[in-house]
């Protein structure tokens, strides 16, 4: 963040705070009708000063408010005809959507480029802290975003795959020369999966995985269904997503040409491997089965990445917008779930059945999740136990002050043992008390079904080459 964007975000924040002490207040003019003054504009006595806080002539904000709501105007950098232009293309595209952000007016006020209406309901019905945090970032993300985009998301991608193909092709072709060998390309999804399962059948000693975690996790998913341990073939990585989180965890290179070597170079090495049986999403009666590598989570991280997979904005955002604008548009309305659970290993007093208001349980292979969250510092890929991860019973004071803190460093000692644990263990079953509630389970950064689930470690189930 730079110099001159730190004080003014602040200034934003601070100015915000104070302002969203908004309550329910009648209309004076039409009866029985509660309406934002600060839109109808009909009593002055309950209209404040409006106030305008400005990083530059071109990038400031407009804040106006009154007694039951708070309007919000963004005018976003724009310093030159092809910012201009993104920033025209982004709000546009957001207040065609309007509906699925809550806040947000489907007309900016005139002179800005984006404006957020918040009324009492609002504050009544979500976390006041969050609000505040979600409009700042916003803020922060665009500012970012229409400096870095000044070429489509379609053409970058592009570039990059490129990129890569053109260094590795040859020295691949020079290092395989006489080795039988192909690539193919991934078309709808679970295709890395269907191919990684042909790849096996077809006798290949070596199936690699050219993508981030999601892709890595398929390849897993169609190697295990293949059985391709019993037939001598072994999985290696080449990292080009954006979030790469197992590779943090394998110290896998970033290096296209460095990652080769090591494949080709490298012995494998047996790791395990996640299992999870779920109920399907759209058919609860259904269970649906899925092998991940590196961590499997329910709580708000599925609850954000079923947001994600819905939605329209990952065809013209890049996937960490995306997933920072779901992430705060889920955390501000969600509700911990009362949740059953049993550790196979359990050695407490209490080892039984226990119940939680859940906020998120981890069952983690690898150590990172969720874009560089250090949640499982101490997890291995070859001890053949999960570390079960778990923050519950939180208050919102507690889950802004402890609980993210906590799992972004993995300290979870911080925190006493009700409201956060974590135990290794090699079976986890989980249900929701109330049978109606939908808890999203995610697998790798995807989603894999819903509550009642069961997750258990195969030890040694994959030949991996690593560093």
């Amino acid at each position: 963040m730079s110099n001159t964007l730190r004080p003014y975000l602040n200034a934003v924040r601070q100015t915000l705070t104070a302002a969203m002490c908004l309550e329910n207040f009648s209309s004076q003019v039409s009866e029985r009708h509660n309406k934002p003054e600060v839109e109808a504009r009909a009593s002055k006595e309950v209209l404040l000063n409006p106030l305008v806080i400005s990083r530059n002539d071109k990038e400031r904000v407009l804040i106006e408010t009154s007694v039951n709501s708070l309007r919000v105007s963004i005018a976003i950098k724009q310093a030159d005809e092809i910012e201009r232009i993104l920033a025209h293309k982004f709000t546009r595209f957001l207040m065609q959507r309007a509906e699925n952000f809550v806040i947000l007016r489907r007309k900016p006020i005139e002179g800005y480029d984006i404006s957020f209406l918040i009324t009492n309901s609002h504050t009544e019905q979500m976390y006041k802290h969050k609000l505040v945090d979600f409009i700042v970032q916003f803020m922060e993300e665009v500012d970012k975003e229409i400096s870095e985009m000044k070429l489509s998301l379609n053409a970058r991608a592009r570039i990059v795959s490129e990129s890569y193909l053109s260094k590795l092709k040859p020295t691949v072709e020079q290092k395989l020369s006489g080795i039988k060998w192909k690539v193919e390309y991934t078309q709808r999804s679970g295709h890395a999966s269907d191919l990684a399962r042909e790849f096996v059948q077809e006798d290949y000693t070596i199936v690699v995985a050219v993508g981030g975690d999601g892709t890595i996790s398929q390849v897993v998913h169609g190697y295990m269904l293949a059985d391709g341990f019993n037939k001598g073939c072994s999985i290696g990585i080449i990292s080009t997503g954006t979030g790469g989180d197992f590779v943090r965890t394998t110290q896998t290179p970033k290096d296209p040409i460095k990652a080769l070597d090591i494949i080709l170079n490298n012995e494998s090495t047996a790791v395990d491997v996640g299992h999870v049986t779920c109920s399907k999403s759209n058919a609860p009666s259904v269970q649906i089965e899925q092998h991940f590598i590196n961590i499997c989570s329910v709580g708000l991280s599925g609850a954000i990445i079923k947001r994600v997979e819905s939605s329209s904005l990952a065809k013209y955002l890049s996937g960490g917008l995306v997933y920072w604008i779901y992430t705060y548009l889920t955390a501000l309305t969600y509700r911990s779930p009362r949740v059953k659970y049993t550790l196979s290993e359990d050695t407490t007093p209490a080892k039984d059945e226990k119940q939680i208001e859940l906020y998120i349980m981890a069952m983690a292979n690898g150590r990172y999740f969720g874009g560089n969250m250090h949640i499982a510092p101490n997890a291995d890929i070859s001890d053949s136990k999960f570390d079960v991860v778990c923050l519950h019973n939180l208050s919102l004071a507690q889950v802004i002050s402890k609980g993210s803190p906590a799992l972004k460093s993995g300290n979870l000692m911080s925190l006493p043992p009700h409201q956060a644990f974590t135990q290794r263990d090699s079976k986890v079953t989980m249900s929701p008390v109330n049978p109606l509630d939908k808890v999203y389970v995610e697998a790798d950064g995807e989603i894999a079904g819903i509550l009642p689930a069961t997750w258990e470690i195969i030890p040694n189930g994959c030949r991996m080459i690593l560093p």
